[in-house]
């Protein structure tokens, strides 16, 4: 039974998606991850058969609970506990209860597996590969390029949601059934695992992302290096075979990689030709090559670790980048194309551990990281299968130099460490403890019961919510009211549900004629605005939506417009060099007639990104007269 609880995370995690909820991927990912976890502590409280503890397979547990305990204590002094506990709404993996149910996993793996029980999980895991494989192969012959709003077929996504993140996974998963492939004898076997694995390559090179042809160009290396040179030398036909192939796919369908490449060229050549020609530097501010912008976040990511002593200690709390980064946001940013970007991300996961956990987070990792090798060594020794399990774990902290890790690739970043623990063990032996009393068995019962009921209102809270937004976007507020009302009463924590049931109720207060239903709407939803206001006052998205809403309560009774000006103040104030954050309210007070205070926030957006049409025409708008003159 408990082998089976294992098997259902590998394989199932990453196929899940569901169209119900507001984040179609990874939030049903978590939610999997949530109750699978769940059933694992609950199995665990309620056996009492299982391997011997206190063996060497346990060591991993050191680093891994210091690791835990070091997010524990960020989190204690989070910028935004919820959002550190939860996780960052529509992002969710990377909160402390998802670190706690991927240690919860791992120490079952632990504590129930046996050698023999690590191939067939990779097999598991082979096959959920294959099948995600599979998908994206479809996608990029078109099967369901009408359906996404992103292009699918341009660029493969599969069952993870987003190109980098599914070629973050297969190249976790690739090593296995190429192993598989040159240890299997029998002939369908290796016919199985040769497709398997070409089908695995082609989903990660059908992403066209730039951290999985990376991935791709390590990987043959790090299986020259960690693979049994005898098992590679008497199988160097299939493997030419296999590398002849994804050749002929690479070169035959090079994607965006080919438009990459002469947009890269082109780059190359004009500033060779701005350098040939000595032209002098332009006085129009100049658009920032989109390759560099990721440095350009780094750059404030890295000055707001350095911002102050607790932050480079602990950290500003997991999952808080969005809120933590937004006072040292780089002015350069207003010079690309991402802009008006809000960054919930550093799009390098060791900066993102950097500013949330601070260095002792870091060192926490890092302890883990170098445990892990420390058992692959062990662990190679005695049995082939831990080379291409160490491969592909490998490869999670390559790839998230450009990026972060997601649920499915998580999950098997604790996973593979657990199962390289049992490979290198000695301790097979299984025990039994005394049976477990009935008082026991009704407490894990209670709590299973309890604990599922709260994830089942998370869950269902977010199908409400994403059927609320639907109906207000159709225009039916009233019945999208219902829904918000039902989303904030399950998930009462989640300040997204309450800010927009918020605004939806303003609007509907605003299509109603009847001046004591303007009055009950918008009396509950000052309410509902103050709760999203209590509950993460440092998020901006919560600040915007709370100035639109309030405007909207100004335009039923002026007395609203000090709170406008107000949120206005709170937000600009959060979102120091955000020009849109200015432009904004400086619109919004322009329709309440505040035009001096709206002149100082356009002008503001206009010194933050001078070629802001928008806040130009704005200005020329509210001051023609100022605005004639300085012409």
């Amino acid at each position: 039974m408990a082998k089976y609880i294992i098997f259902a995370s590998i394989f199932l995690t990453p196929l899940i998606f569901n169209f119900s909820t507001r984040e179609l991927f990874e939030f049903p990912k978590m939610i999997v991850i949530y109750v699978i976890s769940l059933i694992a502590f609950s199995y665990m409280m309620i056996s009492h058969s299982h391997v011997q503890k206190g063996g060497e397979r346990f060591s991993i547990m050191k680093p891994l609970t210091a690791l835990l305990a070091l997010n524990v204590l960020s989190t204690v002094f989070s910028l935004d506990v919820n959002t550190s506990v939860f996780g960052y709404y529509t992002r969710f993996n990377g909160g402390l209860i998802s670190l706690f149910s991927y240690t919860m996993l791992a120490y079952f793996s632990l504590t129930f597996l046996l050698k023999r029980d690590v191939a067939e999980s990779a097999f598991w895991l082979s096959l959920s590969s294959m099948i995600s494989g599979l998908y994206a192969i479809a996608q990029h012959l078109g099967i369901d390029k009408d359906f996404w709003v992103q292009d699918s077929q341009a660029r493969a996504f599969s069952t993870l949601g987003q190109p980098n993140w599914l070629a973050a996974y297969l190249l976790m998963t690739l090593p296995i059934p190429l192993y598989f492939l040159l240890v299997s004898v029998k002939r369908p076997a290796r016919i199985f695992y040769f497709l398997t694995t070409l089908i695995t390559f082609c989903g990660i090179w059908f992403t066209y992302s730039l951290s999985g042809f990376l991935g791709l160009i390590l990987l043959p290396i790090l299986i020259l290096v960690f693979f049994n040179k005898t098992l590679l030398k008497r199988n160097s036909k299939v493997i030419v075979i296999l590398i002849t192939a994804a050749l002929l796919i690479a070169i035959s369908q090079p994607g965006i990689f080919s438009a990459r490449l002469k947009s890269a060229f082109k780059i190359i050549a004009n500033r060779l030709t701005v350098v040939a020609s000595e032209q002098a530097p332009s006085q129009e501010p100049s658009q920032i090559d989109t390759s560099l912008i990721r440095l350009v976040v780094w750059k404030g990511a890295a000055k707001l670790f350095a911002s102050s002593l607790k932050t480079a200690l602990i950290g500003t709390g997991p999952e808080t980048f969005a809120y933590a980064f937004l006072p040292f946001r780089p002015l350069e940013l207003n010079q690309t194309t991402e802009w008006d970007f809000l960054y919930n991300k550093a799009h390098n996961y060791y900066l993102d551990l950097l500013t949330g956990t601070g260095i002792l987070g870091v060192i926490g990792y890092f302890w883990f990281v170098f445990a892990v090798i420390k058992l692959y060594r062990k662990a190679s020794a005695r049995e082939k299968l831990a080379a291409p399990l160490f491969i592909g774990w490998l490869t999670l902290p390559v790839t998230n130099f450009f990026g972060w890790p997601v649920v499915a690739t998580s999950l098997l970043f604790f996973i593979f460490p657990a199962l390289l623990a049992v490979l290198g063990s000695d301790d097979e032996k299984t025990t039994t403890s005394p049976r477990k009393s009935f008082g026991v068995k009704l407490g894990a019962l209670v709590l299973f019961v309890v604990t599922i009921k709260a994830i089942s209102n998370i869950f269902l809270a977010d199908t409400d919510f994403s059927k609320a937004s639907s109906l207000s976007k159709q225009g039916y507020f009233s019945q999208a009211n219902l829904k918000f009302s039902t989303a904030a009463a399950k998930n009462p924590v989640e300040p997204t549900y309450h800010r927009e049931y918020a605004f939806n109720l303003v609007q509907e207060a605003l299509s109603s004629p009847d001046e004591n239903e303007q009055i009950r709407l918008g009396s509950t939803a000052i309410v509902q605005a103050e709760t999203a206001y209590r509950l993460n006052p440092v998020n901006s998205l919560t600040l915007k939506s709370l100035l639109r809403t309030y405007y909207g309560l100004a335009k039923i009774d002026p007395v609203f417009e000090k709170e406008v000006e107000e949120y206005a103040k709170r937000v600009t104030a959060l979102a120091p060099s955000e020009p849109k954050t200015f432009y904004d309210s400086a619109l919004i007070l322009s329709y309440l007639d505040k035009n001096k205070e709206a002149i100082l926030y356009a002008k503001k957006a206009l010194l933050l990104k001078p070629d802001y049409t928008e806040a130009e025409d704005l200005l020329v708008k509210l001051s023609p007269t100022d605005k004639t003159k300085e012409r």
